[in-house]
């Protein structure tokens, strides 16, 4: 619920900055012209749409592999996904890569990643690290640490952890 409230204010403080934009460039083209209230324009929108953190320098962090030498059977990979968080607009979702092992016969564990599904408006959520254990009887447990961070016009107001913990059995 907090995310569509969130994201309804990141709408509606989106529109009154534009609105406040408009108003700014009639009075400068009033007084200045046309071109400058153009140049007033592109400034004032170029900094209020500007992303302060750059994703791309960002290192990713929400899969996970085995480091085990595993004997796993050729076509016989699956997936099996579990729902961590929902909400109104989004869910993030745990998604493991598993397979028979060999020598075991049990189903094993060989990848895991995080996802996002849905509308993220004024917030980001980014995986930190994702830690899975074969417990053997085709059970897993799993541990995914992220760090939601909740923004209004571009710049960041607060954040909070979210750990998720639980078993799983593999079918």
């Amino acid at each position: 619920m907090f995310a569509v409230i969130w994201a309804i204010l990141n709408i509606a403080a989106t529109v009154a900055l534009i609105v406040l934009i408009i108003r700014g460039s009639r009075k400068v083209r009033a007084k200045f012209g046309i071109g400058a209230a153009i140049l007033f324009g592109i400034v004032a929108f170029s900094l209020a749409c500007r992303n302060p953190d750059n994703d791309a320098a960002k290192a990713k962090n929400g899969n996970w592999e085995t480091t085990e030498n595993l004997h796993i059977r050729n076509n016989c990979h699956h997936k099996q996904s579990i729902v961590l968080d929902k909400n109104w607009l989004s869910e993030y979702v745990l998604d493991i890569f598993y397979g028979v092992n060999e020598e075991t016969g049990q189903n094993t564990a060989i990848k895991a990643w995080v996802r996002k599904n849905g509308t993220f408006l004024g917030s980001n959520w980014e995986p930190y690290y994702v830690l899975i254990e074969n417990l053997g009887n085709n059970r897993i447990s799993y541990s995914v640490n992220a760090a939601q961070s909740w923004y209004l016009l571009g710049l960041m107001l607060m954040g909070n952890a979210k750990e998720f913990d639980g078993e799983m059995v593999l079918e």
